[in-house]
């Protein structure tokens, strides 16, 4: 859904978008089979570097769950945010409709499940979205969000290339 929300805003044609998820599908299903095996054979999976950080939300939601192994007050604490965000979700879908200020409990659920490193460009995309309509006065989409892809490209791209210079032995940073 959300690469179809990109594609609309970029003013894609939706039989463009289709076409290119699924070629992208089973080139993507091809390639990270084979970046999967490299990467478990140059590094510890999960390791120091890779640590599975989503592997660890789900266990310690499971101990929520359970309650077991959670420290003292968690419950408490999940509670509270729970009320904190029914309360901003109710304030945001019918009482103050669009308002940008009312925090999302989604997006703080959604971070909880991504590391810095994968928000990063998403975030320097927004602002530049947020910088480019006060600069500009115009809610033109089109250059910070093909920004902010390129930059998840670029990431993407850089970490194969890192990949590729460790399994080969090359000195790299």
């Amino acid at each position: 859904m959300q690469d179809l929300k990109t594609g609309h805003i970029i003013g894609a044609a939706p039989r463009a978008q289709f076409y290119g998820q699924l070629i992208g599908s089973i080139f993507g299903a091809v390639v990270s089979a084979w970046a999967y095996r490299i990467y478990s054979a140059v590094y510890p999976i999960p390791g120091d570097l890779f640590q599975v950080p989503t592997a660890h939300v789900w266990i310690d939601c499971s101990r929520l769950v359970y309650g077991k192994g959670l420290p003292d007050g968690a419950w408490g604490f999940a509670m509270g945010f729970a009320a904190i965000f029914t309360v901003t979700t109710t304030l945001r879908g019918w009482v103050m409709k669009g308002n940008p200020w009312v925090p999302s409990g989604i997006a703080v659920a959604v971070g909880m499940y991504n590391t810095p490193s994968f928000t990063l460009a998403r975030a320097v995309g927004g602002g530049l979205q947020w910088w480019w309509s006060k600069r500009l006065g115009s809610e033109e989409r089109t250059v910070p969000v093909v920004l902010a892809s390129g930059l998840i490209l670029g990431e993407g791209l850089a970490s194969i290339a890192n990949l590729l210079m460790a399994s080969a032995g090359v000195p790299h940073f």
